[in-house]
C-alpha cells in the first residue's frame, strides 16, 4: 500500500504562533493525519528524514496557541551580538558586513548543533528515521527554502523510489518582488523553486496569481512544466472562545492582519493616518495584529515616537487565534494594504467572520471576494483615506449585513477536500 507523507520541517521548526504558512501547513496536516498519511522532518544536524508522529505537532500547535513564543539559547546570543554590531561606527560596520555575514553562516550551522541541543533536536535523536517505499508520494507543504539540503535530499530519495512529488506553493513573490523580502531570500528561494520544480509532478497553488507567475517563470528559465492546479485556501478559525487582548484597544478601531514587515505595507496607513489628521479628519484607532518581520525597523521607530499617531495606529503582537477572534468580531471592519499576495488570507478571515474589508487591489486579492468588497490603490494614501471615510460612517451592522448577504464563505475541510483529490488522482 502506497504511503502519502507530509512534510512539516517548516512547522517544526517555527517559534511562536502560527501565521500564514504555517495556518496552511496546519490545517492540511491535521486532515491528512485522519486518512492515515505520515509526516516528517528534515534534520541538517543528523542529516536524515525523520518521521514524526502528529501528536507532536499538535503539542506544538497547543503550545503556540497557549503561549508567548520561546526565546532560544541562539536568539538570545544572535540579539546580544547585534546590540554590539549596532555600537559600532558606521564605517566600521560597512567594512565588515562582508565578513560577518560568512561569519554568521558559520555561527548558525554550530549554533544549531552546539546552542539548542537542549531543545526540539533532542526530540529528534528518539525518533525513527522516516522509512520511504516505493513509488509513496511526498506533499512538499511549507517554507522548503529555509532548510537549505532538504530539496535536494527528496530529488535523491525520488530517484532511487520513484516517489511521486507533489509541490505547494503559496506564491512566488520573492522572484518578482524581492525589494519586498530580506536580501537573503530571494537567493535561498530561487534555488529551492528551480529543484522543486524540476522533481514536482504536479503543483497545486492558491490563486489564479500565483498559476500565472509558476507558468511564466517556467517559461523564462526553460522548465517543464508540471501540471498547476489551483485550490482555494480555508478561512475558518477554529479556536475556544475569543479572548480581548490587552489595551490599548479603542471602542471603534479598524483591523489590520498581517506579519509587521515591508510588503504588508504599513507605511501607507501610517500616511494615510498623518493625511487625515493634516486636513483635521478624525479616523478611528488602526490596530495591527501580527508579528514583527524584516525590513520595517525605521517605520516601527517613527510610529512609536510620532506623538501625533500615539495610540492611533497600535501594533499587537503575538496575538492568538482567540484573541484574533475578538478582533475581528470587535472592529469596524478591517482593511488589508498589502503590496502583493499569493492569496490574502486575512481578507477572508475577515469575510468569514461577517466583516466587511478594504483591500489592496494588486495582484491576487481582487480574486477572493470580488466586487463584494471594495479597494484602493496601495500606493495612494488619498484614496486610501477616503475609502476609510467613506465606509467608517457607515455603522456595524450596515457592512455586517452587506457581508453576510453576499459572501460564501470556504472551509478548511473543503479546501482539504480539493487537495486531497489533487493528491489522489
Amino acid at each position: 500500500m502506497k504511503t502519502l507523507w507530509l512534510d512539516l520541517t517548516d512547522l517544526f521548526e517555527w517559534n511562536g504562533y502560527f501565521t500564514g504558512i504555517q495556518r496552511v501547513t496546519y490545517n492540511y496536516a491535521a486532515r491528512f493525519h485522519n486518512r492515515g498519511a505520515k509526516f516528517f522532518v528534515y534534520s541538517r544536524l543528523y542529516d536524515r528524514f525523520i518521521e514524526i508522529p502528529f501528536a507532536l505537532v499538535e503539542e506544538l500547535k497547543q503550545a503556540s496557541d497557549s503561549a508567548m513564543p520561546t526565546v532560544t539559547k541562539r536568539q538570545q546570543l544572535k540579539k546580544k551580538l547585534r546590540r554590539n554590531y549596532d555600537k559600532l561606527p558606521g564605517a566600521v560596520r560597512v567594512m565588515s558586513t562582508p565578513a560577518l555575514r560568512q561569519g554568521n553562516k558559520v555561527f548558525r550551522k554550530f549554533a544549531a548543533m552546539a546552542l539548542d541541543r537542549q531543545g526540539r533536536d533532542h526530540l529528534l535523536r528518539k525518533l525513527p528515521k522516516a522509512q520511504f517505499g516505493q513509488k509513496d508520494t511526498i506533499l512538499l507543504l511549507g517554507a522548503g527554502w529555509n532548510s537549505k539540503d532538504m530539496i535536494s535530499k527528496v530529488a535523491t530519495q525520488k530517484q532511487a523510489l520513484d516517489l511521486k512529488v507533489m509541490l505547494h506553493l503559496n506564491d512566488i513573490l520573492p522572484v518578482y518582488q524581492p525589494h519586498l523580502f530580506a536580501k537573503e531570500l530571494p537567493g535561498l528561494f530561487i534555488k529551492y523553486l528551480d529543484r522543486a520544480l524540476a522533481i514536482a509532478d504536479k503543483v497545486t497553488v492558491i490563486s489564479n496569481a500565483t498559476k500565472s507567475d509558476v507558468a511564466k517563470y517556467c517559461k523564462q528559465h526553460d522548465l517543464q512544466t508540471p501540471p498547476i492546479l489551483v485550490i482555494r485556501l480555508g478561512e475558518d478559525i477554529t479556536t475556544a472562545a475569543p479572548i480581548k487582548p490587552q489595551p490599548p484597544v479603542a471602542d471603534k478601531f479598524i483591523l489590520c492582519v498581517g506579519t509587521f514587515e515591508i510588503r504588508k505595507n504599513y507605511q501607507l496607513l501610517y500616511q494615510t493616518l498623518k493625511l487625515a489628521q493634516s486636513e483635521d479628519k478624525e479616523l478611528p484607532q488602526i490596530i495591527v495584529a501580527g508579528r514583527k518581520g524584516w525590513l520595517t525597523k525605521d517605520l516601527q521607530y517613527v510610529i512609536e515616537h510620532d506623538p501625533d499617531t500615539a495610540g492611533k495606529f497600535v501594533l499587537l503582537e503575538n496575538m492568538s487565534d482567540a484573541n484574533l477572534s475578538w478582533l475581528y468580531e470587535n472592529c469596524l471592519f478591517t482593511i488589508f494594504s498589502s503590496l502583493a499576495e499569493g492569496w490574502g488570507l486575512p481578507i477572508a478571515e475577515s469575510l468569514h467572520h461577517g466583516k466587511f474589508c478594504l483591500s489592496s487591489n494588486t495582484s491576487s486579492m481582487p480574486e477572493i471576494a470580488g466586487d463584494q468588497i471594495d479597494y484602493f490603490n496601495p500606493y495612494d494614501s488619498r484614496e486610501c483615506l477616503d475609502k476609510i471615510l467613506e465606509y467608517a460612517d457607515k455603522s456595524k451592522a450596515e457592512l455586517h449585513a452587506r457581508v453576510q448577504k453576499t459572501y460564501k464563505p470556504y472551509s478548511w475541510d473543503a479546501s482539504f477536500a480539493d487537495l486531497e483529490k489533487i493528491v489522489n488522482g
